[in-house]
């Protein structure tokens, strides 16, 4: 819970700084705060990503005053080289603009000094923590077609693909429609600050360096892909403010800013469809899984999960209980990113089902917890709880049943 109103917190306040501070059309502005991904995906669910659009928005906020502000605008830039992978190229291209500038206006006093020291030392410190401590299991992301991958990451761009989950919406010609459209938003973007060579650079290199990660390096859901929508801000809030007098720019503009309002209403229609789901249904089945075994005072019992990857969501709701893996063939606290594991294999289900009976051979002296209902159909095992979860989100549900020998 502290950490759900931590992230809400930093969304409001981020949002706040978005309405009040950047010279976005206003319709724009108001239109942003129902959008999916910010009114739900970076404000409910609680990740990092809230403290790209707050380090972004407050680099935004300062960015014509960095001389000025030069400490308040290395921390925000300090922050964010640490919010995610995907915020390493424009913050490296931010910074080399941030110390360029002061070089050439020669202002090496101490506010300035500092402020490099505070990046450089955070940049630094980043680039330690991304060096892999071991080999890592390979096999653990397998990337598929790039052109795939390409297609997905754009269509998510703005309007993330839970809205194909909404009946009567006629996909997948809707798909290809909001594919086309989010092309034509950053087209028209790009060529509307294509005189503004700092600019230029800065959001070319990020949109395809995202473009880069989300398809060649990790295939990323949509909260990954959302990162285009916030860089896009930020990026049309820093650009230039164009009147009639710059006719062709200011058309590219107004283009970009007329379809960018459409598909964000489109949009807020993911919003609607998820914040009702939310409320009606379990996000996920770990909880009332937890709870099930605690106050039917099961948790003295040995449960064995059938697979490593089942418990990592149950862990957090219990102090102490280890739970039996077949992967390890003993009892620990395991996580899919525990190094000691790494490069353990998955085992296959004849494979879990010989090594409980090896381990367990008595009827009823343990439980097996399970993340798919694998054993309803085999007579030596009792179905006793199921916690259900219905998804309504972008990744697997997280559902489980629990079992005892009969």
């Amino acid at each position: 819970m502290s950490m759900n109103l931590v992230n809400e917190a930093i969304a409001i306040v981020s949002m706040g700084l978005l309405r009040f501070g950047s010279p976005l059309p206003l319709v724009l502005k108001v239109i942003l705060l129902f959008s999916y991904y910010y009114v739900y995906e970076y404000a409910v669910v609680a990740r990092m990503y809230v403290l790209t659009i707050l380090s972004l928005h407050v680099i935004a906020v300062f960015y014509k005053d960095r001389l000025k502000r030069p400490i308040i605008y290395a921390l925000a830039l300090a922050l964010l080289f640490q919010t995610s992978f995907y915020s390493l190229t424009p913050a490296v291209i931010l910074f080399i603009y941030f110390f360029i500038d002061i070089f050439k206006n020669s202002r090496l006093n101490f506010k300035n000094v500092l402020s490099i020291l505070i990046v450089l030392i955070t940049s630094f410190y980043t680039l330690i923590t991304y060096i892999p401590r071991t080999n890592g299991p390979k096999e653990l992301y397998s990337l598929s077609d790039p052109v795939f991958e390409f297609k997905k990451t754009i269509s998510d761009a703005i309007v993330p693909s839970i809205i194909s989950k909404i009946p009567y919406l006629g996909y997948p010609f809707i798909g290809n429609t909001i594919f086309w459209l989010t092309i034509c938003v950053y087209v028209f973007y790009l060529f509307s600050i294509f005189p503004r060579t700092k600019v230029f650079v800065l959001s070319l290199l990020t949109f395809l360096w995202l473009i880069i990660a989300n398809t060649f390096l990790h295939p990323g859901t949509i909260r990954h892909h959302g990162q285009f929508l916030i860089y896009l801000i930020f990026f049309l809030w820093i650009s230039p403010v164009y009147t009639t007098k710059s006719k062709v720019l200011y058309l590219f503009k107004t283009a970009c800013y007329c379809v960018l309002i459409a598909l964000s209403i489109l949009s807020i229609g993911s919003s609607i469809h998820v914040i009702i789901k939310d409320y009606r249904y379990n996000f996920s089945g770990a909880f009332d899984i937890s709870q099930y075994i605690k106050q039917n005072k099961l948790d003295s019992k040995p449960t064995v999960l059938y697979t490593a990857f089942d418990g990592e969501t149950i862990l957090p709701y219990f102090d102490k209980k280890t739970f039996w893996y077949p992967e390890l063939q003993t009892f620990d606290r395991y996580h899919i990113n525990d190094s000691r594991y790494m490069n353990l294999l998955r085992l296959e289900d004849g494979e879990v089902k010989n090594v409980i009976k090896e381990y367990f051979p008595s009827s009823g002296d343990s439980l097996i917890l399970t993340s798919d209902p694998y054993l309803n159909l085999e007579p030596e095992y009792k179905l006793i709880h199921e916690s259900l979860a219905n998804s309504f989100w972008s990744n697997d549900t997280e559902s489980f049943w629990l079992y005892q020998k009969n």
